[in-house]
């Protein structure tokens, strides 16, 4: 490649006693006022950020970009003009500049993160975007417009000022009318360190002042002395920048300008996908997008195209009699004028022209300088600005009068307003677990375990996907990280043969099985767990109805039932058989009630933790951190998924999951705690109304259950959707299950999102790969196989799941989990070597705990356990 002999930056004809600034920019001043090294006077203003491509709806898509379209017509009321003609009024035009900046940054979280400290470790590899987009116009001097008084006046005030070539009073009358202008279009002022980034985005936001190197094609950055003198020695050795010596060069990169040369689409269509050729672009790796120009009023436009028009197509004949454009090309312009001309016809239509306008795109592409910029964007051609790199940069800072590109359009501002330039797809809360990034964007998305109760919301976050979706990896990966912060929480699985144990011990977190209950009288007896005793009453009833242990159908015994436990509670009962005896030994309740819930409970471990005898025996209560229920060696009978329970073991056993969700649920009242519910289409075997009484215990007490599952269609058609404020849809399988879960969220059901739900993570064949290619458009976590040893696999990309938060905002979030959860989680032979000799050295701890606990003249085992991990349950 051709090079330049030295990184001259804006090669001006300064003399020695002006400084060669780094930027465009002399000062920046915290109203937005920019003062151009040329003397110049830029008002610039931040434009709210949104999501385009991953809105709910169109609307909600164009919405995004409304206030750079209602800035351009502000700016276009600025104009004044007393002739409708483009040749006597150009002068007057305002100029207008749009700067997007998208720099890759290492994620920091923010110092009101509660696990700013754990994150940073945790993510320290991560990458995410820091993004914004900037609209500036260049001021006008009235000094003069109000008089030789008034000139005297801001003079001497001038003289107060700092000097910075200008008088900054003589701008402040358009400075007013400007601001007014783009507050009403919706833009706000940008903070000191978005104007700093704006004026520094090429060298990463750091010191604007970086040495480069100049390519014909691209520019090389250098963020050290060292880089920068390796570079000049392999420059002297004439090594090309597309070896491998260039691309081993550390604090070095890349940038190639280009321009935008033909937009291939209708600029009617705003609300096509086509239009948004900037969302594409910086997906490719811009770190910057420029667009300048003058913004035309509308009636000047509309004439200009009425008057033009015999013009220009004796333009085309002539150009076609002279051989010097083919047919194609003549159709193409024909069809542009009508376009155009269409556009323009309405005498109503309030439309502002941005004339010569200049867009100009800084590609952060490889470090060794390779730019290929076909196919970067589907409707749009971009042209290389081959030696002219060095101004291209020149131009697309603040401020700057520097102009190279030759590419120079007449655009309509929807053309400017609705590229997706301003999209940023955010979501998620403020603060709490870090889920994963946005798929694009990279931003951070934070599960808050009480920013639903706090903000008065609906209390139910609902996770869907299928087997093999990633569902277990998140649950454990926002439980372990709210475990850092303290948040109590339970975890209730009941698959048979699921174990999670080893990751919640390895977080410091405590297990219990089924088999530990069911050894305890009525531990989840709901008399007893249940601080609102009218609330106990109705569970138990309806957890007794719902095993039916009587001979005759339960709904006959149902008022009895209910009249029986009121009076024993009255009595003082504190458990359901105590109630139903002191019922019975009153003449309240018949032995025909009484005597098959007793028997069952004697005979049956199961229903015997839930119907509770002996009066002195606790409820359930949980411990700090991660409290983990499985089912152990226990016999759970669960009726197939999708079928309802057709044998009294499979209701009982139906039920006593029941009271593990309920029971949790009020011992982390208080808390602020989370309950984590796998297989939550088992919850809704119990009908609608337990889940609403779910709903509403979680609101009133602060909870907040998290339930996965893979049936969404049981949860829409038993109505919780009245209780489920947000939610993550994984990959499922199944795509009646992807449509119930966007009917859940009340996401359009577009064909294009019901394929990506259910896409498989492999697509097609391979000459690699029976398995076929890696389907990048799943959701499902990408693999491929280890080439240095075919039995492991690579993690290419983790999990992806559609999150939707509390504002209703959709947005696909991609899991990649940290390193040392990964191995806390892993199945690797290795892995669990070394986590078994961790627990092995915290069990040494302990009993080292126990002997000193010996000789301080406790009592027992469990007073001293209570020093080392607190008790998981009361069991008496």
């Amino acid at each position: 490649m051709a090079t330049k002999a030295a990184p001259k930056r804006m090669n001006r004809p300064f003399t020695d006693t002006v400084p060669d600034w780094p930027t465009a920019v002399k000062q920046i001043y915290n109203s937005g006022l920019v003062i151009s090294i040329d003397n110049d006077v830029w008002l610039y203003r931040r434009c709210p950020m949104g999501p385009v491509t991953s809105a709910i709806t169109e609307d909600d898509a164009l919405r995004v970009g409304q206030p750079i379209f209602d800035a351009l017509v502000e700016i276009e009321g600025l104009t004044r003009t007393a002739v409708k003609s483009r040749r006597f009024s150009k002068n007057n035009y305002r100029e207008f500049h749009m700067l997007l900046v998208n720099v890759p940054q290492r994620y920091v979280p923010d110092d009101d993160q509660p696990l700013k400290g754990f994150l940073s470790r945790q993510f320290s590899d991560a990458i995410t975007y820091c993004r914004e987009l900037l609209v500036g116009v260049k001021l006008r001097n009235n000094a003069f417009r109000s008089g030789w008084r008034q000139s005297v006046r801001v003079f001497y005030e001038a003289l107060t000022l700092q000097n910075v070539g200008v008088q900054l009073p003589e701008y402040a009358a358009d400075y007013r009318r400007v601001d007014a202008a783009l507050t009403r279009a919706g833009l706000m002022v940008a903070t000191r360190a978005e104007m700093h980034l704006a004026d520094s985005w090429w060298n990463l936001g750091a010191n604007p002042d970086v040495p480069y190197l100049v390519h014909s094609d691209h520019l090389h950055m250098f963020t050290s002395t060292t880089s920068m003198t390796e570079a000049a020695r392999l420059e002297k050795a004439d090594v090309d920048c597309r070896e491998p010596e260039w691309s081993d060069l550390r604090n070095h990169h890349s940038l190639g300008f280009v321009g935008f040369d033909t937009f291939n689409y209708n600029w009617r269509e705003v609300k096509s996908l086509e239009t948004n050729f900037v969302v594409e672009l910086v997906r490719q790796g811009a770190m910057a997008v420029s667009f300048r120009g003058k913004v035309e009023p509308t009636a000047i436009t509309r004439n200009e195209l009425r008057t033009g028009r015999r013009r220009i197509r004796a333009d085309i004949t002539e150009a076609q009699a002279q051989g010097a454009m083919d047919r194609q090309e003549q159709e193409d312009k024909q069809a542009a004028i009508e376009q155009m001309e269409s556009l323009y016809s309405s005498s109503t239509l309030h439309l502002p022209t941005v004339i010569d306008a200049s867009i100009v795109a800084a590609l952060n592409g490889s470090l060794d300088g390779s730019y290929d910029v076909t196919g970067l964007t589907r409707t749009v051609k971009l042209s290389n600005l081959v030696e002219r790199q060095e101004k291209a940069l020149a131009e697309m800072m603040m401020g700057s009068q520097v102009r190279c590109n030759p590419l120079l359009r007449d655009l309509p501002a929807t053309a400017m307003a609705f590229t997706g330039a301003p999209d940023l797809a955010v979501c998620g809360d403020n603060t709490g677990a870090l889920l994963g990034f946005t798929e694009h964007d990279k931003q951070p998305v934070y599960i808050s375990n009480d920013a639903a109760s706090v903000g008065d919301a609906l209390p139910i976050f609902l996770v869907a996907g299928a087997t093999g979706s990633g569902k277990s990896l998140s649950m454990l990966n926002m439980a372990y990280q709210w475990a850092q912060a303290g948040v109590s929480q339970v975890v209730v699985d009941p698959k048979l043969g699921s174990d999670h144990s080893a990751t919640v011990l390895a977080a410091g977190g405590q297990v219990a099985t089924l088999d530990d209950l069911t050894k305890s009288d009525g531990i989840l007896d709901p008399l007893r767990f249940t601080q609102n005793k009218l609330a106990g009453l109705e569970v138990a009833g309806s957890i007794l109805v719902q095993v039916g242990p009587w001979d005759r159908p339960a709904r006959q015994f149902e008022t009895e039932l209910m009249v029986a436990l009121a009076y024993g509670v009255q009595e003082g009962a504190t458990c359901i058989g105590q109630a139903l005896k002191l019922a019975q030994d009153a003449g309240k309740a018949s032995e025909e009630l009484v005597k098959p819930v007793l028997d069952l409970a004697n005979v049956s471990p199961l229903f015997g933790a839930i119907v509770g005898r002996d009066p002195q025996t606790k409820g359930l209560s949980v411990a700090d951190g991660i409290t983990l229920i499985m089912v152990g060696n226990t016999n759970l009978e669960l009726p197939p998924m999708g079928q309802e329970p057709s044998s009294i073991q499979q209701r009982i056993s139906v039920a006593l999951v029941r009271m593990l969700v309920f029971g949790s649920a009020m011992a982390l009242t208080g808390r602020r705690g989370v309950l984590h519910f796998d297989e939550a289409w088992i919850a809704t075997l119990a009908g609608p109304e337990e889940l609403n009484r779910l709903g509403r215990l979680a609101r009133s007490q602060g909870v907040l259950p998290v339930l996965y599952t893979q049936r969404v269609t049981d949860v829409v058609k038993i109505g919780l959707a009245g209780y489920i404020s947000r939610g993550l849809i994984m990959h499922l399988k199944d795509e009646s299950e992807a449509r119930a879960a966007c009917q859940l969220f009340k996401l359009e059901e577009t064909p294009e999102r019901i394929t990506r739900i259910t896409t498989s993570e492999r697509s097609g064949g391979s000459s690699e790969s029976k398995e076929g290619a890696l389907n990048w458009g799943s959701f499902k976590a990408l693999f491929r196989t280890d080439p240095r040893d075919s039995t492991k696999r690579i993690n290419v990309r983790g999990s992806v799941g559609l999150h939707v938060d509390l504002h209703g905002r959709a947005v696909p979030v991609v899991q990649d989990l940290p390193p040392e959860f990964l191995e806390m989680v892993s199945t690797n032979p290795e892995d669990i070597r070394r986590r078994t000799e961790r627990m092995a050295a915290r069990e040494a701890s302990r009993q080292a705990a126990l002997e000193h606990h010996d000789l301080l003249g406790f009592d027992s085992e469990a007073d001293a356990d209570g020093l080392v991990v607190d008790d998981v349950f009361s069991l008496s």
